[in-house]
């Protein structure tokens, strides 16, 4: 599904994303577009494809889409649903989400589009995939790979 053009584009963020955890996600994209009743930019395909779901920096989270887009989750259902609500304030860029990305860590759009900073113009950040971070919450700090204070502990 994805193309050779896309797979170019996260190979030009590769040096700006750089992980270990990197795995990638096995994902049914025929499936989940009839699920979803859209098929996802051949760019977030190929991203997923290469990095998977997971964060960046401790700053950004990126998605894999639920199994169904009628899924009531906390998921990419969920803030799909908030990105409709909030659409009308939302600001629209010639480019897919892998050159946005490379973009923000490049600092090349004429302001921050984000409401936090700290992927903004910084140059290189750090990818760990969600089911590292899910390892790594137990116990270890996956941004510093410091032992973690707070793991553990819960919060309401």
């Amino acid at each position: 599904m994805g193309s050779p053009v896309d797979s170019a584009a996260v190979q030009t963020l590769s040096p700006l994303l750089l992980s270990d955890y990197a795995v990638g996600e096995q994902v049914d994209w025929l499936r989940l577009s009839r699920s979803w009743e859209t098929d996802f930019p051949s760019d977030y395909v190929a991203f997923m494809s290469a990095y998977g779901a997971g964060g960046i920096s401790d700053a950004f989270e990126l998605l894999r889409p639920d199994e169904s887009a009628t899924e009531d989750s906390d998921g990419m259902t969920g803030e799909t649903a908030n990105a409709r609500d909030g659409f009308s304030r939302w600001t629209s860029y010639e480019c897919g989400m892998v050159e946005f990305l490379r973009r923000v860590f490049s600092g090349e759009l004429e302001a921050c589009p984000l409401s936090d900073a700290t992927l903004w113009g910084t140059g290189a950040q750090k990818f760990v995939h969600w089911k590292e971070e899910r390892r790594l919450l137990s116990g270890v700090d996956p941004w510093t790979g410091e032992p973690d204070p707070l793991a553990g502990v819960g919060f309401d």
